[in-house]
């Protein structure tokens, strides 16, 4: 099958901390023009012709300065092409490449009916074998499944701003958030108030951070510049929405295991009172998760059942800026990858992405090596302290 760059494939990448350079106006409209033509061939089975267009792209001087998920999909539709041409070689030899370049997607290469003439190839064997390794997220987050308390450790107690803050009351009351929150229960007015971030800001994850990053200053620039942002800056807007309506959140940023990995994801964990529990909301998608007796489910509870195979579903909401559905098992794929390891500020209040020195808290698994502590990062495999509830 071949491996499209489509919002779904591409939509968090680079949505947290890391920006590519941007590509130059030519190198963008070639690279769209030669993979529209390729696209068109591809679905007329024209795959000689369709391989010949790639290979422009591949040979190209700055096919180098592509970013990397386009040259990974490069290389990959590559594979593809010259396994569906009987050009065994070739093809293994562009999806090593492949992998080098930083594919991980083992489920994908497993299942995909493209490389039937080169799956019983040793040489494909032994590449799916390493790609199982790095690209099996579910299986990597088994073998990093447990935590270990560390009551030595001078961890920094969890705080959240009130909403009588002034500024969390301006946000309160120039976006109307009572009546975006509706009468209804704790829990749904959690919910009402997500989907409402989700519908009103769009999400771009190659767009620049608006600074200050806080909720009122990245809404007037994204109106202003009819623009969106990257998942950080819709979970500081929602974390700060829900400060503003009195429920302790916090921000979290979800993180691969990999350091080559320039992707992650930030999410938010909000406590709602009548279930006693943080529950896990992703503005970016609209997202949260239930599992099969329809209870919400926590970041640490849906991390463990994807470890204990246990069942989760996807919100049937969720979608990408209201085009496209999201399919839950390329989200949950997405997801495991990003539930290796967690960060979060120490303090949870209006502003706290813009201001200097601002404590954060790591959480690690214990069978992973421990960074040391600092006077801003605070390293820790406790999961009960870095999860812990809000005092009520």
């Amino acid at each position: 099958m071949e491996r499209l760059v489509s919002r779904l494939l591409i939509v968090v990448t680079l949505s947290c901390f890391c920006l590519q350079a941007q590509q130059a106006p030519v190198e963008q409209d070639r690279y769209q023009a030669a993979e529209k033509a390729r696209a068109d061939l591809w679905q007329a089975k024209k795959y000689r012709q369709a391989v010949t267009v790639l290979l422009s792209l591949y040979n190209d001087s700055y096919f180098l300065d592509l970013p990397s998920d386009k040259r990974i999909s490069i290389l990959y539709n590559l594979a593809c092409g010259c396994s569906l041409l009987g050009e065994t070689a070739k093809s293994i030899a562009f999806l090593d490449q492949a992998l080098a370049a930083g594919y991980r997607d083992y489920y994908e290469l497993q299942s995909d009916s493209d490389f039937t003439n080169v799956q019983k190839e040793k040489d494909f064997q032994h590449l799916l074998a390493k790609l199982k390794s790095v690209g099996d997220y579910a299986q990597i987050l088994r073998d990093h499944a447990t935590y270990k308390s560390q009551l030595e450790l001078n961890m920094p107690t969890f705080t959240y701003q009130p909403a009588t803050e002034s500024e969390l009351q301006e946000l309160r009351r120039k976006y109307h958030l009572d009546e975006v929150a509706g009468q209804g229960d704790d829990v749904s007015r959690i919910i009402n108030l997500m989907r409402w971030v989700h519908k009103t800001i769009r999400h771009d994850g190659s767009s620049r951070n608006p600074q200050p990053a806080n909720a009122l200053h990245i809404f007037e620039v994204c109106e202003k510049e009819k623009r969106g942002v990257n998942c950080r800056m819709l979970a500081t807007v929602l974390n700060e929405v829900y400060l503003a309506m009195g429920f302790k959140s916090r921000h979290i940023t979800c993180l691969p295991k990999w350091k080559d990995d320039p992707d992650c994801h930030v999410i938010n964990v909000v406590y709602a009172p009548s279930l006693g529990k943080w529950i896990y909301m992703d503005p970016s998608f609209e997202a949260y998760f239930k599992n099969e007796e329809g209870e919400l489910l926590s970041i640490a509870e849906v991390r463990q059942y994807i470890i204990q195979k246990k069942k989760i579903v996807l919100d049937k909401e969720a979608n990408h800026n209201g085009e496209e559905a999201t399919p839950q098992e390329w989200y949950l794929d997405y997801m495991s990858k990003n539930l290796f390891h967690f960060s979060c500020p120490a303090a949870s209040e209006f502003g706290y992405e813009s201001k200097p020195g601002n404590l954060h808290v790591y959480l690690e698994p214990a069978n992973m090596p421990l960074q040391k502590s600092t006077n801003s990062e605070i390293y820790t495999t406790d999961a009960e302290r870095f999860w812990s509830l809000p005092e009520k």
